[in-house]
C-alpha cells in the first residue's frame, strides 16, 4: 500500500511510506515508460558511493533513455518518531543532492519502507 506522508515537500518530490510488500502492478507504469533505477540509502559509505556512482554513471550518461530514480530506505515496524524523522531527513538529503547534481531533469521518488529489511 503506497501513501503520501509528511516529511518531504510534495512539490519537490514524491515521498511515500510503504508498509508490507511492493505490489508489482504499482511499478508497471514506470517500467513500461523507461528505466527505473533503485538505490538503497542508509547513510553508510557504501550506500553513499552507490548513490554517487548511479548519478554519475547511470543518470548523467544515459542519453535518450527515460530514467527514473527511486531512493529507498527501510525502517523497523516499531520505529520511534525520532528514528523515523532521522530516516526522512536522510532521504531528503539524498533527494537534495540528486537535484543539486546538475545532471538534468529526471523523475525522482523517495520511499520509506516500513518492515523487516530481510523481507
Amino acid at each position: 500500500m503506497l501513501g503520501n506522508t509528511s516529511g518531504l515537500n510534495e512539490k519537490d518530490s514524491c515521498f511515500e511510506l510503504t508498509e508490507g510488500k511492493f505490489n508489482a502492478d504499482d511499478w508497471k507504469k514506470d517500467i513500461l515508460s523507461g528505466r527505473v533505477i533503485v538505490v538503497a540509502v542508509d547513510g553508510s559509505p557504501a550506500s553513499d558511493g552507490a548513490f554517487s556512482w548511479t548519478l554519475t554513471n547511470l543518470i548523467k550518461h544515459s542519453k535518450g533513455i527515460n530514467n527514473k530514480l527511486a531512493l529507498v530506505h527501510c525502517i523497523s515496524p516499531d520505529v520511534t518518531e525520532g528514528d523515523r524523522a532521522t530516516a526522512e531527513a536522510l532521504l531528503q538529503q539524498h533527494v537534495d543532492l540528486a537535484k543539486q547534481a546538475n545532471i538534468g531533469d529526471f523523475p525522482l521518488r523517495a520511499f520509506l519502507i516500513k518492515g523487516d529489511v530481510r523481507n
